[in-house]
C-alpha cells in the first residue's frame, strides 16, 4: 500500500535512523547511491529524502524505486518513518543535486552532516560524487545507454 504521509514535522532522530537503515539496504542491494540526503521543502513545508544514483541514467528511475521499495519492505516496521510518497530519486541534471555535490565531500560510508545555509535545511548522509571513478562511470554509463539507442534505432 502506497502512503501519502506528508512529513511537515521537524526532522525527527527515527527519520534519521530509517533513512541510514534504508541507504544501508540499497548499499547492500548493490544500488550506486553516490548522494543521499534529507531536505526541506520551504514551498510545501515537508521534508524529502533524496537519493542521486547514476544507474537512473542506465536503469531509470522506476528500476532504483523497486529497490527502495523492496529494502522498505525489508525494514519491517522501521520503514514507517518513511512513507514512499517522501523520497525520490534525482537524476544528475537535478539542480539541488549539483548544489549540494559542490558541497563538502564525504567517504563511502553513511554520515550525517547537516546544512542549513547552501540550499536551506538538509540533512547529507553520503555525498561522494566528487570522486572521478563515479562520475566516469556515470558519463561510461550514458554512453553505453546512448550507443544502444543508436543501434536499436538502426535496426
Amino acid at each position: 500500500m502506497v502512503e501519502n504521509t506528508v512529513l511537515k514535522d521537524g526532522l525527527t532522530e527515527s527519520m534519521i535512523e530509517a533513512g541510514a537503515v534504508l541507504l544501508r539496504k540499497l548499499d547492500e542491494a548493490g544500488v550506486e547511491i553516490p548522494l543521499a540526503f534529507w531536505h526541506f521543502l520551504e514551498d510545501s513545508e515537508e521534508w524529502k529524502l533524496y537519493f542521486w544514483s547514476p544507474m537512473v541514467a542506465v536503469e531509470g528511475p522506476i528500476e532504483i524505486y523497486r529497490f527502495i521499495q523492496k529494502s522498505l519492505d525489508d525494514m519491517g516496521d522501521q520503514s514507517r518513518a518513511i512513507p514512499f510518497s517522501a523520497i525520490s530519486v534525482m537524476s544528475s541534471n537535478d539542480g539541488l543535486a549539483r548544489a549540494l555535490r559542490e558541497a563538502d565531500y564525504t567517504d563511502h560510508g553513511i554520515f550525517q552532516k547537516r546544512f542549513r545555509h547552501i540550499i536551506g535545511d538538509s540533512l547529507v548522509y553520503r555525498n561522494w560524487t566528487h570522486i572521478p571513478s563515479a562520475l566516469d562511470e556515470l558519463s561510461r554509463s550514458i554512453e553505453a545507454l546512448e550507443e544502444a539507442k543508436r543501434e536499436a534505432g538502426d535496426r
